[in-house]
Protein backbone atom coordinates (compact mmCIF):
# COMPACT_ATOMS: atom_id res chain seq x y z
CA UNK A 1 0.00 0.00 0.00
CA UNK A 2 1.28 3.48 -0.86
CA UNK A 3 0.61 6.53 1.32
CA UNK A 4 1.03 10.18 0.43
CA UNK A 5 2.82 12.31 3.01
CA UNK A 6 3.43 16.02 2.52
CA UNK A 7 6.95 17.40 2.54
CA UNK A 8 8.66 20.69 1.73
CA UNK A 9 9.17 19.73 -1.90
CA UNK A 10 5.63 18.42 -2.39
CA UNK A 11 4.14 14.98 -1.92
CA UNK A 12 6.38 11.94 -1.32
CA UNK A 13 5.13 8.42 -1.71
CA UNK A 14 5.77 5.88 1.03
CA UNK A 15 5.42 2.11 0.72
CA UNK A 16 4.49 -0.53 3.29
CA UNK A 17 6.18 0.08 6.65
CA UNK A 18 6.76 3.77 5.92
CA UNK A 19 9.78 3.31 3.62
CA UNK A 20 10.18 6.12 1.14
CA UNK A 21 9.92 5.13 -2.52
CA UNK A 22 12.56 6.40 -4.92
CA UNK A 23 11.56 8.65 -7.82
CA UNK A 24 12.28 5.74 -10.19
CA UNK A 25 9.91 3.46 -8.28
CA UNK A 26 7.23 6.16 -8.34
CA UNK A 27 7.32 6.41 -12.16
CA UNK A 28 7.94 2.76 -12.94
CA UNK A 29 4.49 1.72 -14.30
CA UNK A 30 4.37 4.79 -16.51
CA UNK A 31 7.89 4.16 -17.83
CA UNK A 32 7.03 0.54 -18.61
CA UNK A 33 3.99 1.65 -20.60
CA UNK A 34 6.04 4.09 -22.66
CA UNK A 35 8.77 1.50 -23.23
CA UNK A 36 6.22 -1.06 -24.44
CA UNK A 37 4.67 1.52 -26.74
CA UNK A 38 8.12 2.35 -28.06
CA UNK A 39 8.85 -1.32 -28.77
CA UNK A 40 5.62 -1.62 -30.74
CA UNK A 41 6.46 1.47 -32.76
CA UNK A 42 9.97 0.14 -33.45
CA UNK A 43 8.53 -3.17 -34.66
CA UNK A 44 5.98 -1.48 -36.91
CA UNK A 45 8.65 0.92 -38.21
CA UNK A 46 11.02 -1.91 -39.14
CA UNK A 47 8.30 -3.81 -40.99
CA UNK A 48 6.93 -0.69 -42.68
CA UNK A 49 10.36 0.61 -43.66
CA UNK A 50 11.47 -2.64 -45.25
CA UNK A 51 8.10 -3.00 -47.01
CA UNK A 52 8.49 0.49 -48.47
CA UNK A 53 12.02 -0.35 -49.59
CA UNK A 54 10.75 -3.56 -51.24
CA UNK A 55 7.91 -1.64 -52.90
CA UNK A 56 10.38 0.90 -54.26
CA UNK A 57 12.57 -1.92 -55.63
CA UNK A 58 9.49 -3.46 -57.29
CA UNK A 59 8.56 -0.19 -58.96
CA UNK A 60 12.13 0.69 -59.97
CA UNK A 61 13.20 -2.72 -61.31
CA UNK A 62 9.81 -4.24 -62.21
CA UNK A 63 10.19 -7.23 -59.88
CA UNK A 64 6.57 -7.24 -58.65
CA UNK A 65 5.84 -8.82 -55.97
CA UNK A 66 9.24 -10.20 -54.94
CA UNK A 67 10.78 -6.98 -53.63
CA UNK A 68 7.81 -6.33 -51.35
CA UNK A 69 7.74 -9.92 -50.08
CA UNK A 70 11.46 -10.01 -49.38
CA UNK A 71 11.26 -6.57 -47.73
CA UNK A 72 8.37 -7.72 -45.53
CA UNK A 73 10.24 -10.87 -44.48
CA UNK A 74 13.42 -8.90 -43.70
CA UNK A 75 11.39 -6.35 -41.71
CA UNK A 76 9.67 -9.09 -39.73
CA UNK A 77 12.93 -10.86 -38.93
CA UNK A 78 14.77 -7.65 -37.99
CA UNK A 79 11.84 -6.17 -36.08
CA UNK A 80 11.13 -9.28 -34.04
CA UNK A 81 14.83 -9.83 -33.34
CA UNK A 82 15.07 -6.32 -31.90
CA UNK A 83 11.76 -6.77 -30.03
CA UNK A 84 12.85 -10.05 -28.40
CA UNK A 85 16.32 -8.71 -27.53
CA UNK A 86 14.84 -5.60 -25.89
CA UNK A 87 12.23 -7.62 -24.01
CA UNK A 88 14.80 -10.08 -22.64
CA UNK A 89 17.04 -7.18 -21.61
CA UNK A 90 14.14 -5.52 -19.78
CA UNK A 91 13.20 -8.75 -17.97
CA UNK A 92 16.75 -9.54 -16.81
CA UNK A 93 17.44 -8.22 -13.28
CA UNK A 94 20.30 -5.66 -13.15
CA UNK A 95 22.41 -7.72 -10.72
CA UNK A 96 22.04 -11.00 -12.66
CA UNK A 97 25.49 -12.48 -13.52
CA UNK A 98 24.29 -13.38 -17.03
CA UNK A 99 23.09 -9.87 -17.86
CA UNK A 100 25.09 -7.41 -19.92
CA UNK A 101 24.77 -4.67 -17.27
CA UNK A 102 26.30 -6.81 -14.51
CA UNK A 103 28.99 -8.42 -16.68
CA UNK A 104 32.38 -6.80 -16.00
CA UNK A 105 34.46 -9.54 -17.67
CA UNK A 106 34.82 -7.45 -20.86
CA UNK A 107 36.83 -4.71 -19.12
Amino acid sequence: MVHNTPSRSGTRLRGEGGTQLSPTAQRRPEQRAWRLAGLGIELAGAIGGFCLLGYWIDRHYGTHPWGLLIGAICGLIGGFTNFIRSTLKALTPPGDPGSEAGDDSNH
